[in-house]
């Protein structure tokens, strides 16, 4: 993955390594070229907080 561009379809999961591998908190997530919102760790954190316990191990 680029640090200038991610695939069109990224699961949170993936975007999750992503900010962690590059030790950045915050990322755009664009939509035709405009961006569309920013995703944080804390937003994956309160997504995997509401997650029932069997889905994290495919996290």
């Amino acid at each position: 993955m680029s640090a200038q561009e991610q695939d069109s379809i990224a699961t949170v999961g993936t975007i999750a390594d992503w900010l962690a591998q590059h030790r950045i908190k915050r990322v755009p997530i664009m939509r035709d070229k405009t961006v569309a919102s920013i995703m944080s760790r804390a937003d994956i954190v309160r997504a995997m907080a509401r997650m029932p316990q069997d889905d994290l191990a495919d996290f």
